[in-house]
């Protein structure tokens, strides 16, 4: 992380957003200024001046806004604060400035990270209907709302408007769909996958290392092979008690 990301991981979460919507409100009246002083300048060199210093501002609202999207990401996906993420993201909801269909989104993740999947399926369906959205972005959402979706129907274990038994026809094609398949092998069908113990723990963020490792140890259970499953539990019952696999892992170890 560079200097202004350590800075603004130490930020609450309605302090980054307030220094958000202070970008967003500045390159408003910034950008009329600019365009009143470019109709007055007549010398090339204060046209240059002006551009130049310009850029610069530009740059530093770019700058700015990109490092509070990666402080969030740092914060849910390694950090795993979820109160903090959660925080933010509900300003933006207030807001009528606010993203609505990334903050639904955002926030229908946090709710399934917490185990409250009612509301994150709610929070979801808000996400999909909301407007303004590009085509692109609409298309990002919807890949990782049929996700969260397939993991959540696994943990109800009921057969939602997005039923399991449709799977293939629901995730589509996606990067993720072997280990989606397994997760559904293991945590609705109730039987082994070969995917865990024949691939290796290759997820880059801490949160979803997290999760693999709890899918794995459900699995561990189904070969029985209670020794390493204990194993894995116990490592996760260490993690964030916020996250509901956390409390899971120690319900499971109770058990065995």
């Amino acid at each position: 992380m560079n200097k202004l990301e350590i800075k603004l991981i130490n930020l609450s979460g309605d302090s980054l957003f307030i220094l958000w919507r202070f970008g967003i409100l500045m390159i408003v009246p910034i950008t009329g200024i600019a365009i009143i002083t470019l109709s007055l300048l007549k010398l090339s060199t204060n046209l240059y001046t002006f551009i130049t210093m310009f850029t610069l501002v530009l740059l530093l609202y770019y700058l700015l806004v990109k490092g509070i999207d990666k402080t969030l990401i740092f914060l849910l996906m390694e950090q795993i604060d979820l109160d903090k993420y959660e925080a933010y993201w509900l300003k933006h909801i207030e807001s009528k400035l606010g993203i609505k269909a990334l903050a639904f989104h955002a926030l229908g993740t946090v709710s399934f990270f917490r185990g409250n999947f009612e509301r994150a399926l709610d929070y979801f369906e808000q996400s999909r209907r909301s407007k303004g959205q590009t085509s692109k972005a609409r298309q990002s959402f919807e890949d990782g709302r049929k996700e969260y979706i397939t993991q959540i129907n696994c943990f109800m274990n009921e057969k939602a408007s997005d039923g399991i038994n449709d799977f293939p026809i629901l995730v589509g094609k996606n990067n993720h769909f072997d280990y989606l398949q397994a997760i559904v092998d293991v945590m609705y069908f109730k039987k082994p996958s070969l995917f865990f113990e024949q691939n290796e723990d290759s997820q880059r963020t801490k949160i979803s290392q997290l999760m693999y490792t709890f899918y794995k140890a459900q699995n561990s259970l189904l070969l029985g092979n209670r020794e390493e499953a204990q194993r894995l539990f116990s490592e996760l019952s260490k993690e964030n008690p916020q996250l509901f696999i956390v409390q899971e892992a120690k319900k499971k170890l109770s058990e065995l």
